[in-house]
């Protein structure tokens, strides 16, 4: 009997519990309200905000405009207080988001903008097509060119018509007194300046006054370009001045000079994860007799590394300096088949030729240097055996008149000599491979004896 009683008290309970569920909770309209106004898809427009007052014909119109012209299902009622409450669906491309402006500006209360412009900015700007069409451009708006007025007349919905009033207005502001300056930063310096991942070009435009943009020169692209309204530029200049001074006491710098293999080799070795860092900037300036000037600056432990980066690359890549001939270097100089053998022999492999220093520096790893030294051996003996030098010590005059590779004089004689001629202007120096002195003599000894001039040759 217990248990009779005890079942049908625990049948009461779920009978109860089930009816709580089953209730119908009251909802009062303030809810209704509020969740309305989070639906992106309901538009709350108030009476006084209303473009169409009544609901006639030329509202019909507009909603049958709006709904086929952007493939929009569209309700509406008026509510109590005689807002306007659109519902709508899109069928299309559109976003909620750009359905909803295009409604909200629709039928909203329409409005008009003038501004009168300065005579000479009315006319650039009246003549610049692609601004003008920008200003209707995802906007729900008319703009015209009011010549006899010198203004920009622009109809439409009010937030349309609050932002092109706003992009003319800037525009204005950009090209009064319009000025270009290139200021030279340094380029190790640049990186911080102008790195994507930074708001200092964004801040330093804010507090410059906005109308100024900041962007390396072409084509040199070693000089930062400030163009814009000219005390715009001018507060932009010092700021991006002030903030150099500030990198350089505040950032670890090092300069090395490198030769080009060396600094090849490293650029090569350094990680892109230490080059890409935002607190080091690498720059390298080619200078004169390939030479590289390596410039680092940074974070004082971004920087270490990156000098034992380059220390490895160093001890491991050696640097070994053979001695030939002035006429070899010189010729080997411009031989792309001397380099290219040696790197489709060993890979990583630079060279140095200086003919006046009548040297071959050889840059590659340590454990490859002995095999690549005998291979140029080797190269420079066959090219000795197939091939004879002479050189002259020539006049000025004989030397600009030969200088002119396309000449028809210097083609002509290496085209029945079968020689190849090049000019050493530095040294005052003619010479030529696959032909004997006698012959240079030959042709040119009437010209050279009637100058007086000494002549040689170096076998």
């Amino acid at each position: 009997m217990n248990s009779m009683k005890i079942e049908e008290r625990h049948s009461k309970d779920n009978m109860e519990s089930v009816m709580e569920i089953n209730d119908p909770q009251p909802v009062s309209a303030i809810s209704i309200v509020m969740e309305r106004a989070k639906n992106p898809r309901i538009i709350d427009i108030p009476f006084s905000d209303r473009r169409y007052k009544e609901d006639g014909d030329d509202f019909r119109k507009m909603v049958q405009y709006i709904s086929n012209g952007y493939n929009l299902n569209v309700k509406h009622h008026l509510n109590t207080f005689k807002n306007l409450i659109i519902e709508f669906r899109s069928k299309g491309t559109l976003s909620d988001e750009q359905a909803r402006f295009i409604i909200q500006e629709t039928f909203s209360v329409q409005k008009k903008a003038s501004i009168k412009i300065d005579e000479k900015i009315f006319k650039q700007l009246s003549g610049d097509k692609k601004f003008i069409d920008s200003l209707s451009q995802n906007r729900c708006i008319v703009t015209r060119i009011d010549r006899p007025a010198r203004s920009v007349v622009m109809e439409g919905g009010p937030t349309s018509v609050a932002k092109a009033a706003k992009d003319v207005k800037e525009y204005m502001a950009w090209n009064t007194d319009p000025v270009k300056l290139a200021l030279d930063i340094p380029n190790i310096y640049q990186k911080f300046i102008r790195r994507q991942d930074s708001s200092m070009i964004n801040n330093i435009i804010d507090s410059a006054g906005k109308y100024v943009a900041v962007e390396l020169e072409k084509p040199t692209r070693d000089k930062i370009l400030l163009t814009g309204n000219s005390q715009c530029v001018q507060k932009a200049r010092t700021l991006i001045m002030a903030e150099c001074d500030r990198l350089g006491n505040v950032l670890t710098k090092k300069t090395l000079d490198l030769a080009k293999s060396q600094y090849l080799a490293f650029m090569e070795n350094v990680s892109e994860k230490i080059y890409n860092c935002k607190n080091v900037s690498i720059v390298g300036t080619k200078g004169k007799n390939n030479q590289y000037l390596l410039e680092i600056a940074g974070e004082s432990l971004i920087v270490e590394e990156v000098l034992k980066c380059l220390e490895t690359t160093l001890h491991e890549n050696r640097a070994t300096c053979v001695k030939y001939p002035y006429w070899i270097c010189k010729y080997l100089s411009g031989s792309e088949d001397f380099e290219n053998s040696l790197v489709d022999c060993f890979g990583n492999v630079q060279c140095e030729i200086n003919p006046y220093e009548e040297a071959i520096t050889v840059f590659c790893h340590h454990s490859i240097t002995d095999a690549v030294l005998t291979k140029i051996r080797s190269f420079v003996e066959d090219f000795e055996s197939q091939w004879l030098y002479d050189g002259l010590l020539v006049s000025d005059t004989v030397v600009r008149d030969l200088k002119d590779k396309n000449s028809e004089k210097l083609q002509r004689i290496e085209k029945e000599t079968g020689a190849e001629i090049f000019i050493e202007n530095q040294l005052d120096n003619l010479s030529i491979l696959e032909i004997s002195s006698k012959r240079i003599e030959q042709m040119l000894g009437r010209r050279t004896k009637s100058n007086q001039h000494e002549m040689w040759v170096n076998f």
